[in-house]
């Protein structure tokens, strides 16, 4: 089993680009490839699935243009929604060291049109943590907002996905 698990990390791992974000010169490369790793794969597939496995990831990936970005914000008692936790924002960096820590980005940050797994216990335990921190809210929300970016510049759309929160009192 030992040596499965070590081949197929071996043929998993091929560092190949997604289909969506291929150029078109590159496709009659990448294809033929992606072809044959899954026909080698195919005995062992199951693993990828049942197990949670797999070695595939990019190490020096471009971000697509539409991404999302986490915001986390807490309900006053005039009812107003502040914000104190927005990702790549310089005015709102509640916990920030925590949230953005190496090992906990990935519990956080959606690269598709999906959350992470962890997502949800991730939003349980940030929002237990930030009402610690803000004993005076009365809830606190966490939410992924779809974002364009284009040109060094962020463009919110308005378009709030993902939400999760924890009301204290009403």
């Amino acid at each position: 089993m030992i040596a499965v698990a070590i081949g197929f990390g071996l043929i998993d791992g091929c560092p190949l680009p997604t289909p969506g974000h291929v150029p078109a010169w590159e496709l009659g490369i990448v294809e033929p490839i992606r072809r044959v790793r899954d026909v080698v794969e195919t005995p062992v597939a199951w693993m990828r699935d049942l197990l949670y496995v797999s070695q595939q990831w990019s190490l020096y990936q471009a971000p697509i243009a539409e991404r999302y970005r986490m915001t986390i914000d807490g309900l006053t008692e005039a009812r107003e929604w502040r914000v104190l936790y927005r990702a790549g924002d310089r005015e709102h960096r509640d916990d920030a060291a925590l949230i953005e820590h190496a090992r906990m980005w990935g519990t956080w940050d959606p690269t598709s049109d999906a959350p992470a797994l962890e997502y949800r216990s991730f939003c349980t335990f940030i929002t237990q943590r930030m009402i610690a921190m803000h004993p005076e809210l009365l809830a606190v929300r966490v939410r992924q907002e779809k974002i364009v970016i284009g040109q060094g510049e962020v463009t919110p759309t308005g378009e709030f996905l993902w939400p999760c929160s924890k009301r204290v009192r009403f």
